[in-house]
């Protein structure tokens, strides 16, 4: 907590939560679980007195994305925490991956977006 709170205050840099990864695909089929998402993500943020955004990690599986409900997960952190940053690091090779980003950035939930290399 403290290295987190000497980064973003001290040091002025952001610091973003990344959620997913290799191998860890996830779904949000309904509001209840995406609900159940942000408040594990607002604990979080309690935990570690706070950051700056999160990254949709979630690229490397060959699950299609909830988009809709990630949209509406994305809105809810912003509006519990102006300024809080969304990202993704898509593959630029996958349709999938391509529609998503267009469709967050659509819908207001996307800040940024660049390949993960």
């Amino acid at each position: 907590n403290e290295d987190i709170a000497y980064a973003r205050t001290v040091q002025h840099r952001k610091v973003m939560l990344s959620v997913g990864g290799a191998g860890n695909g996830m779904s949000f089929p309904t509001r209840t679980k995406s609900q159940t998402f942000v408040d594990s993500i607002v604990s979080i943020y309690n935990q570690l007195g706070g950051f700056d955004g999160m990254d949709w990690n979630t690229f490397e599986g060959s699950q299609t994305p909830d988009t809709g409900e990630m949209a509406w997960i994305s809105k809810e952190l912003k509006r519990l925490y102006p300024g809080f940053i969304i990202s993704a690091p898509p593959a630029p090779w996958n349709s999938v991956d391509k529609t998503f980003c267009k469709d967050m950035l659509n819908a207001g939930a996307l800040d940024y977006c660049a390949p993960q290399y």
